[in-house]
Protein backbone atom coordinates (compact mmCIF):
# COMPACT_ATOMS: atom_id res chain seq x y z
CA UNK A 1 0.00 0.00 0.00
CA UNK A 2 1.58 3.17 -0.98
CA UNK A 3 2.13 5.46 2.08
CA UNK A 4 2.87 9.12 2.52
CA UNK A 5 6.49 10.45 3.18
CA UNK A 6 6.86 13.76 5.69
CA UNK A 7 9.50 15.09 2.81
CA UNK A 8 6.40 14.74 0.40
CA UNK A 9 3.52 15.56 2.70
CA UNK A 10 3.68 19.70 0.95
CA UNK A 11 3.91 17.90 -2.91
CA UNK A 12 0.99 15.87 -2.25
CA UNK A 13 -1.50 18.10 -0.42
CA UNK A 14 -0.31 20.56 -3.38
CA UNK A 15 -1.04 18.33 -6.25
CA UNK A 16 -4.63 17.97 -3.41
CA UNK A 17 -5.08 21.41 -3.73
CA UNK A 18 -4.77 21.87 -7.20
CA UNK A 19 -7.25 19.06 -7.82
CA UNK A 20 -10.12 20.75 -5.78
CA UNK A 21 -9.39 23.97 -7.36
CA UNK A 22 -10.05 22.81 -10.54
CA UNK A 23 -13.21 20.56 -9.77
CA UNK A 24 -14.35 23.25 -6.73
CA UNK A 25 -17.65 23.39 -8.72
CA UNK A 26 -18.25 19.81 -8.18
CA UNK A 27 -17.31 19.80 -4.88
CA UNK A 28 -19.21 22.32 -4.06
CA UNK A 29 -22.88 20.83 -5.65
CA UNK A 30 -21.70 17.77 -3.23
CA UNK A 31 -20.66 19.60 0.19
CA UNK A 32 -21.42 22.90 1.22
CA UNK A 33 -18.31 22.73 3.60
CA UNK A 34 -16.19 23.06 0.27
CA UNK A 35 -16.05 26.45 -0.63
CA UNK A 36 -13.34 29.28 -1.13
CA UNK A 37 -13.02 29.80 2.65
CA UNK A 38 -11.83 25.98 2.95
CA UNK A 39 -9.79 26.44 -0.15
CA UNK A 40 -8.08 29.29 1.82
CA UNK A 41 -7.30 27.31 4.53
CA UNK A 42 -5.96 24.51 2.69
CA UNK A 43 -3.70 26.68 1.02
CA UNK A 44 -2.84 28.44 4.51
CA UNK A 45 -2.08 25.12 5.88
CA UNK A 46 0.58 24.18 3.14
CA UNK A 47 2.22 27.48 3.00
CA UNK A 48 2.68 27.78 6.58
CA UNK A 49 3.93 24.27 7.15
CA UNK A 50 6.79 24.86 4.32
CA UNK A 51 8.12 27.52 6.15
CA UNK A 52 8.62 25.31 8.65
CA UNK A 53 9.62 21.91 7.67
CA UNK A 54 10.92 23.50 4.02
CA UNK A 55 13.15 26.20 4.50
CA UNK A 56 14.27 27.95 1.32
CA UNK A 57 17.70 27.28 2.34
CA UNK A 58 17.27 23.46 3.28
CA UNK A 59 14.92 23.06 0.20
CA UNK A 60 18.03 24.56 -2.40
CA UNK A 61 20.70 22.03 -0.86
CA UNK A 62 18.70 19.24 -1.26
CA UNK A 63 17.15 19.90 -4.40
CA UNK A 64 20.43 20.45 -6.03
CA UNK A 65 21.78 16.86 -4.33
CA UNK A 66 19.06 15.61 -5.69
CA UNK A 67 19.52 16.69 -9.04
CA UNK A 68 23.26 15.54 -8.94
CA UNK A 69 22.27 11.86 -7.21
CA UNK A 70 19.71 11.32 -9.98
CA UNK A 71 22.38 12.67 -13.05
CA UNK A 72 24.73 10.00 -11.71
CA UNK A 73 22.18 7.40 -11.64
CA UNK A 74 21.17 8.32 -15.38
CA UNK A 75 24.66 8.55 -16.36
CA UNK A 76 25.86 5.38 -14.51
CA UNK A 77 23.28 3.09 -16.47
CA UNK A 78 24.15 5.12 -19.90
CA UNK A 79 27.46 3.38 -19.14
CA UNK A 80 26.31 0.45 -18.99
CA UNK A 81 24.21 0.37 -22.34
CA UNK A 82 27.47 2.09 -23.67
CA UNK A 83 29.90 -1.14 -22.67
CA UNK A 84 26.82 -3.60 -23.81
CA UNK A 85 26.87 -2.21 -27.27
CA UNK A 86 30.66 -2.62 -27.39
CA UNK A 87 30.15 -6.25 -26.22
CA UNK A 88 28.23 -5.95 -29.61
CA UNK A 89 30.69 -5.40 -31.58
CA UNK A 90 32.65 -8.21 -30.54
CA UNK A 91 30.27 -11.06 -29.53
CA UNK A 92 30.83 -12.72 -33.05
CA UNK A 93 34.72 -12.78 -33.04
CA UNK A 94 35.91 -13.10 -28.96
CA UNK A 95 34.31 -15.75 -26.45
CA UNK A 96 33.84 -13.16 -23.28
CA UNK A 97 30.48 -14.07 -22.12
CA UNK A 98 28.38 -10.83 -21.72
CA UNK A 99 27.23 -11.93 -18.19
CA UNK A 100 30.51 -11.25 -17.02
CA UNK A 101 30.11 -7.67 -16.98
CA UNK A 102 27.22 -8.27 -14.82
CA UNK A 103 25.49 -5.27 -16.77
CA UNK A 104 21.79 -6.07 -16.57
CA UNK A 105 22.66 -6.24 -12.39
CA UNK A 106 23.80 -3.27 -12.35
CA UNK A 107 20.87 -1.48 -14.21
CA UNK A 108 18.59 -3.26 -11.42
CA UNK A 109 20.86 -2.06 -8.72
CA UNK A 110 19.87 1.36 -10.25
CA UNK A 111 16.37 0.67 -10.68
CA UNK A 112 16.05 0.48 -6.98
CA UNK A 113 18.51 2.75 -6.15
CA UNK A 114 20.77 0.77 -4.04
CA UNK A 115 24.07 2.55 -3.99
CA UNK A 116 25.83 0.35 -2.15
CA UNK A 117 24.89 -2.22 -4.83
CA UNK A 118 25.88 -0.52 -7.67
CA UNK A 119 29.25 0.62 -6.21
CA UNK A 120 29.69 -3.36 -5.74
CA UNK A 121 27.90 -4.39 -8.90
CA UNK A 122 30.70 -2.44 -11.00
CA UNK A 123 33.78 -4.67 -8.98
CA UNK A 124 32.34 -7.48 -11.72
CA UNK A 125 32.74 -5.14 -15.07
CA UNK A 126 35.99 -3.66 -13.93
CA UNK A 127 37.29 -6.84 -13.59
CA UNK A 128 35.59 -8.28 -17.25
CA UNK A 129 37.11 -5.23 -18.54
CA UNK A 130 40.47 -5.74 -16.57
CA UNK A 131 40.78 -9.53 -17.21
CA UNK A 132 40.25 -8.86 -21.05
CA UNK A 133 41.49 -5.59 -22.23
CA UNK A 134 44.27 -7.03 -24.57
CA UNK A 135 41.33 -8.37 -26.49
CA UNK A 136 38.97 -5.92 -26.29
CA UNK A 137 41.00 -2.84 -26.99
CA UNK A 138 40.22 -3.03 -30.66
CA UNK A 139 36.59 -2.57 -30.45
CA UNK A 140 36.69 0.73 -27.72
CA UNK A 141 37.10 -0.89 -24.38
CA UNK A 142 40.28 0.90 -22.40
CA UNK A 143 41.16 1.69 -19.32
CA UNK A 144 39.33 5.10 -19.13
CA UNK A 145 35.90 3.37 -19.01
CA UNK A 146 36.69 1.93 -15.57
CA UNK A 147 38.58 5.18 -14.06
CA UNK A 148 35.07 7.49 -15.50
CA UNK A 149 32.88 4.68 -13.88
CA UNK A 150 34.99 4.65 -10.74
CA UNK A 151 34.78 8.15 -10.41
CA UNK A 152 31.08 8.09 -10.90
CA UNK A 153 29.93 5.51 -8.76
CA UNK A 154 32.71 7.75 -5.75
CA UNK A 155 30.94 11.04 -6.71
CA UNK A 156 27.36 8.83 -6.07
CA UNK A 157 28.46 7.43 -3.40
CA UNK A 158 29.46 11.10 -1.91
CA UNK A 159 26.54 12.78 -3.12
CA UNK A 160 24.04 9.93 -1.54
CA UNK A 161 26.10 10.77 2.54
CA UNK A 162 25.17 14.06 1.83
CA UNK A 163 21.74 14.18 0.57
CA UNK A 164 21.29 11.80 4.11
CA UNK A 165 22.63 14.05 6.00
CA UNK A 166 20.39 17.13 4.69
CA UNK A 167 17.27 14.58 4.67
CA UNK A 168 18.70 14.30 8.17
CA UNK A 169 18.26 17.81 8.91
CA UNK A 170 14.79 17.88 7.16
CA UNK A 171 14.20 14.81 9.44
CA UNK A 172 14.19 17.11 12.75
CA UNK A 173 11.73 19.77 11.76
CA UNK A 174 9.43 17.21 10.88
CA UNK A 175 9.68 15.86 14.24
CA UNK A 176 9.30 19.17 15.34
CA UNK A 177 5.77 19.82 13.39
CA UNK A 178 4.38 16.46 13.35
CA UNK A 179 1.34 17.85 14.61
CA UNK A 180 0.58 19.97 11.48
CA UNK A 181 1.97 17.34 9.38
CA UNK A 182 -0.49 14.71 10.36
CA UNK A 183 -3.65 17.58 10.08
CA UNK A 184 -2.44 18.37 6.59
CA UNK A 185 -2.37 14.77 6.09
CA UNK A 186 -6.28 14.35 7.00
CA UNK A 187 -6.50 17.30 4.59
CA UNK A 188 -5.51 15.53 1.70
CA UNK A 189 -7.35 12.46 2.87
CA UNK A 190 -10.46 14.60 3.05
CA UNK A 191 -9.99 15.73 -0.34
CA UNK A 192 -9.81 12.80 -1.79
CA UNK A 193 -12.12 11.21 -0.49
CA UNK A 194 -14.83 12.96 -1.51
CA UNK A 195 -12.95 13.24 -4.89
CA UNK A 196 -13.07 9.37 -5.24
CA UNK A 197 -16.93 9.73 -4.67
CA UNK A 198 -17.64 12.49 -6.77
CA UNK A 199 -15.98 10.85 -9.84
CA UNK A 200 -17.47 7.76 -8.89
CA UNK A 201 -20.55 9.19 -10.51
CA UNK A 202 -19.03 12.11 -12.67
CA UNK A 203 -16.42 10.27 -14.24
CA UNK A 204 -15.35 7.08 -12.82
CA UNK A 205 -12.20 7.11 -15.07
CA UNK A 206 -10.96 10.42 -13.42
CA UNK A 207 -11.25 9.57 -10.11
CA UNK A 208 -7.83 8.11 -9.97
CA UNK A 209 -6.62 10.86 -9.82
CA UNK A 210 -7.95 11.55 -5.54
CA UNK A 211 -5.86 8.33 -5.00
CA UNK A 212 -2.46 8.58 -2.84
CA UNK A 213 -0.84 5.87 -5.02
CA UNK A 214 -1.50 8.30 -8.29
CA UNK A 215 -0.50 11.49 -6.02
CA UNK A 216 3.06 9.42 -4.87
CA UNK A 217 3.73 8.13 -8.22
CA UNK A 218 3.57 11.86 -10.06
CA UNK A 219 5.24 13.73 -7.35
CA UNK A 220 8.05 11.03 -7.20
CA UNK A 221 8.58 11.03 -11.00
CA UNK A 222 8.81 15.14 -10.67
CA UNK A 223 11.31 14.81 -8.66
CA UNK A 224 13.49 13.19 -10.88
CA UNK A 225 11.73 14.65 -13.91
CA UNK A 226 12.98 18.12 -12.83
CA UNK A 227 16.40 16.65 -11.38
CA UNK A 228 17.03 15.82 -14.78
CA UNK A 229 16.23 18.63 -16.69
CA UNK A 230 18.35 20.87 -15.09
CA UNK A 231 21.00 19.16 -16.09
Amino acid sequence: MAKLRNNEVIRVAELAFQNLSDDLHLFKSFSKSFNSEYLAKVNHSIENLRIKIAPADLTSKIRNAEKRYYQLLSLIKEQTIRIEDLCTLYKQRLIVPRGQFKLYEVRREIRKENVKGIYTGLEATFTAISKNIAHLKNDGFNQSIIQELDSQRKELVATKKELDKLYAEQKDLFAANQEQILQLQDDISYINKYGKLIFQREDAAQKEKYTLAYALSKVRQEVKDAAMNEA
